[in-house]
């Protein structure tokens, strides 16, 4: 496959116009930063100013990934949220930038945190153990 940087700046363009339009100033960009000649790879950094979250948009090849996370470090992916398609294309840029304010929206997202070899759901309620990681893994997939 061959790297086109044009491809990957029109990308991360649009992930940054995307944000910016839908999120006004709820959003503050804190990294940008572009490898496209490693496998077309960018990283960008927000942080989510109402609950204090820093967003991930992270991409490898022809895909990408949205990790959401708070200042303990606990996190999930957009996908465990709600399914996406996640290859590098406009409309699902801006698919995935509307699932994530509406997940932002919603207030009460699952977190996933790892202490001590062991699994912790972390969300408005409550902080609780996951005994059977398995099922889990079984429910993302």
């Amino acid at each position: 496959m061959q790297y086109n940087d044009e491809f990957y700046e029109n990308c991360v363009h649009a992930f940054e116009e995307n944000i910016k339009n839908m999120f006004y100033g709820d959003m503050k960009q804190v990294i940008r930063s572009c490898a496209f000649m490693d496998h077309g790879s960018f990283r960008l950094s927000y942080e989510y100013i109402p609950l204090k979250y820093t967003i991930t948009i992270e991409s490898e090849m022809r895909t990408f990934d949205i990790r959401i996370e708070d200042e303990e470090k606990a996190s999930t992916h957009l996908w465990r949220i709600e399914k996406h398609e996640n290859t590098l294309n406009e409309k699902n840029i801006y698919d995935a930038i509307c699932l994530l304010k509406k997940a932002l929206n919603m207030d009460d997202i699952d977190l996933y945190i790892y202490t001590d070899k062991k699994v912790y759901v972390k969300n408005k309620q409550e902080v609780k153990r996951v005994k059977n990681w398995r099922a889990l893994v079984d429910e993302w997939i």
